[in-house]
């Protein structure tokens, strides 16, 4: 029961630091904007906000697919070279 509790706040705290809670615009902590700022998700929740709202607005919806195309190249290449080091014999 307790490491649910703990499940609970750390699914919480990613929440909180991304669009989906609150659109940028309206943090005023500087903190949770920065977090914010650096949270891939922010830019996905913003886009697709921004397609119900707005509808085809190109400007959102491409910053949104290059931050996910950008994360996804960076992770890939991080899991690659950890891969080659797990591989690698000696």
């Amino acid at each position: 029961m307790l490491s649910l509790a703990f499940g609970q706040a750390a699914r919480c705290k990613g929440t909180l630091s991304s669009e989906p809670a609150v659109p940028k615009e309206y943090i005023t902590a500087t903190w949770l904007r920065w977090v914010a700022t650096i949270n891939p998700t922010t830019y996905v929740f913003s886009a697709m906000r921004s397609l119900l709202l707005d509808g085809w607005r190109a400007g959102p919806l491409l910053v949104g697919m290059a931050v996910v195309a950008g994360f996804a190249t960076l992770t890939g290449a991080l899991a690659v070279l950890e891969a080659r080091k797990a591989t690698q014999l000696g």
